[in-house]
C-alpha cells in the first residue's frame, strides 16, 4: 500500500472532487437513464493509489443548515454518501473503502450501507472522523 503523506492526500481530495462533479454534471442521455464520467476518475484514482481508499466524510453540514450532514440527504432514493462509495466499490482494484464520518452517524453509516450495498459491505469500513478535518484525516492514516 502506498504511504499517505500531505501530497497523496490532497491528490486523492481533489479526485474525489472530480469524481463528485463529473457524476453530477457531466451526465449524458441514455435508453436506460445517463451514463457519466465519474467512473473515469475512480479507474484513475485507483491506478494512483492502490487498493485502499479512503471517504472523508465527517463534515456535519453547519453552512447549509438543516437537520443532517449534506452526505445524508438523499437524492433519488439514495443517501449521497451512497452514491459514493458505490464509485469507489465498482473498481475491483480498491480492495477496502474506509467511510470517516461523526460519531453519532457511525452507526447510521453502517445501516445505510447494510440496507443498500450489503453484498459488499466487507470491502467497506466506517470508523469515526474527527473533531477537525486534520484529525479526520489522521484518522484514516492509522
Amino acid at each position: 500500500m502506498n504511504k499517505l503523506n500531505s501530497r497523496t492526500i490532497s491528490i486523492n481530495a481533489l479526485a474525489i472532487a472530480l469524481v463528485c462533479l463529473s457524476t453530477m454534471f457531466l451526465q449524458f442521455p441514455i435508453p436506460l437513464g445517463y451514463a457519466h464520467l465519474g467512473n473515469c476518475f475512480i479507474l484513475i484514482s485507483g491506478v494512483f493509489f492502490g487498493p485502499v481508499t479512503g471517504l472523508l466524510a465527517g463534515g456535519i453540514g453547519s453552512r447549509m443548515g438543516g437537520d443532517k450532514p449534506k452526505q445524508y440527504l438523499t437524492v433519488k432514493g439514495k443517501p449521497i454518501i451512497i452514491y459514493t462509495i458505490e464509485k469507489f466499490l465498482v473498481v475491483p482494484e480498491f480492495e477496502k473503502v474506509i467511510v470517516l464520518c461523526p460519531k453519532q452517524w457511525v452507526e447510521h453509516t453502517k445501516n445505510l450501507i447494510e440496507k443498500h450495498i450489503a453484498p459488499a459491505k466487507d470491502r467497506v469500513a466506517v470508523i469515526e472522523g474527527g473533531s477537525t478535518r486534520n484529525e479526520t484525516i489522521m484518522n484514516a492514516i492509522k
